[in-house]
């Protein structure tokens, strides 16, 4: 299922709101998570990793990548050039994986960025991600994120 062509923006919008309001009053992460697979699950989708943008190098809080992913993803040190972490960072509208990489790639010139993210499309094609919906946001001075992968 392709996530722009699903239909369902207006679904992965919700999910957004839903997130921040339930993250602002989490309790419990076993809740949260639950609520957040339900509302994945609703709309077809099998795939998410939610993490700590602040640290990049631990495992996602949740996810339905396997561990041997996460490991090569690490023992590569994508995370130390994965735009994806950047743009979290420092955003907070949602965006598809896919136009940040096309972003990249209208630029005239490579750089060791452009040509490390080449890599790590290369890595996430090659673990069956086709593209990502991402959820950036911020919640007292944390920030978060939610990958709704297409694969």
């Amino acid at each position: 299922m392709s996530l722009v062509s699903s239909g369902k923006e207006a679904t992965l919008e919700s999910i957004r709101h839903a997130m921040k309001n339930d993250l602002s009053t989490l309790q419990n992460m076993g809740v949260f998570k639950k609520r957040v697979q339900k509302l994945i699950s609703k709309m077809g989708f099998k795939g998410y990793s939610y993490y700590n943008l602040l640290c990049p190098g631990d495992p996602p809080i949740f996810t339905t990548i396997p561990p041997a992913v996460w490991n090569d993803y690490h023992s590569q040190n994508f995370h130390d050039h994965d735009i994806i972490l950047s743009y979290g960072k420092s955003n907070n509208d949602p965006t598809l994986y896919s136009s940040l990489l096309r972003q990249l790639k209208w630029l005239p010139y490579k750089t060791e960025l452009t040509m490390k993210n080449e890599e790590i499309e290369k890595f996430y094609r090659a673990s069956g991600i086709l593209d990502m919906y991402l959820i950036p946001f911020k919640d007292e001075g944390k920030s978060h994120m939610l990958a709704i992968l297409d694969m």
